[in-house]
């Protein structure tokens, strides 16, 4: 074989591989709107870092289309760390417990994850949650929501340790305006203890 042929072979090899990464980019995109945003983001980067490897340049349509879809699901972040925030600042503006507040955000994960649903539906389902788009996002409220989220993602990743303050059964919770209080049944009276290793208060 010359390396005319052999310079052939190569090409054909890397545009194949440059199609199947293409066509499994799209198969992701196509169920993107199933996939939370941690899960998307990090086959984005896997994708992306498997072009690279095998020689694709940055501006190779398998690692634009990785890039796309990362940043597609950062802005799925952001909303839902909005979304969070104004939902704590009405459920718990008024506490003064950090780690309470956190578990308003650990409620509504842990209901997405048990209804194997998004958490925007989860947040605005009839009589489920104060969420009102039309209340103004807090910074510190913000910061906390992004703080949830990114604990959240990590476990869901694999990670364990990684700082949630609520068990993944505790679904449901009632208050008195000075406190909320964190069950894991709809009826009864089985409190949160907030017994896990806490990492703000």
């Amino acid at each position: 074989m010359n390396p005319k042929q052999m310079k052939y072979i190569e090409h054909w090899l890397v545009l194949c591989f440059t199609i199947l990464i293409v066509l499994f980019i799209c198969i992701i995109s196509e169920s993107a709107w199933a996939m939370e945003y941690p899960e998307q983001q990090q086959q984005a980067h896997n994708t992306a870092e498997q072009a690279r490897a095998a020689g694709a340049s940055e501006d190779d349509p398998t690692i634009i289309e990785a890039q796309r879809l990362w940043w597609e699901a950062e802005s799925v972040r952001e909303r839902y760390a909005i979304m969070l925030a104004k939902t704590i600042k009405v459920e718990a503006g008024g506490i003064k417990s950090k780690t309470e507040q956190a578990c308003i955000a650990w409620t509504a994960l842990n209901r997405a994850d048990a209804q194997q649903t998004t958490l925007d539906k989860i947040l605005t389902a009839p009589n489920q949650f104060a969420y009102n788009p039309k209340t103004s996002v807090q910074k510190d409220l913000l910061e906390l929501s992004y703080d949830v989220l990114d604990r959240w993602a990590a476990e869901r990743l694999g990670a364990t340790d990684v700082g949630r303050v609520l068990p993944k059964d505790y679904l449901w919770y009632t208050g008195n305006g000075k406190h909320n209080f964190f069950r894991n049944s709809y009826a009864g009276h089985n409190y949160w203890n907030y017994s896990l290793p806490n990492p703000y208060d």
